[in-house]
């Protein structure tokens, strides 16, 4: 069976956690609250702007995503 996606809605979920708390590591899943893995994504040499992303799984519903950190005010 293969695991959807989280929808935009949960993207939006991810994101507004990571403004409240920025420690990636205790980033609950939006579809179950389990505790996600996360693990930043390298920038690509050959992209001429750096995007600062995360990869997230969620171990206990298995759904997955690539995140953009915004900037928040701080930078």
């Amino acid at each position: 069976m293969i695991t959807p996606p989280f929808s935009a809605e949960d993207v939006r979920e991810i994101r507004r956690s990571l403004a409240e708390d920025p420690d990636v590591g205790s980033l609950p899943c939006p579809v179950c609250g389990a505790l996600m893995l996360t693990r930043a994504v390298e920038p690509r040499p050959d992209v001429p702007y750096v995007r600062r992303r995360i990869r997230v799984v969620c171990p206990d519903c298995g759904r997955s995503g690539a995140i953009d950190r915004r900037a928040g005010p701080s930078g």
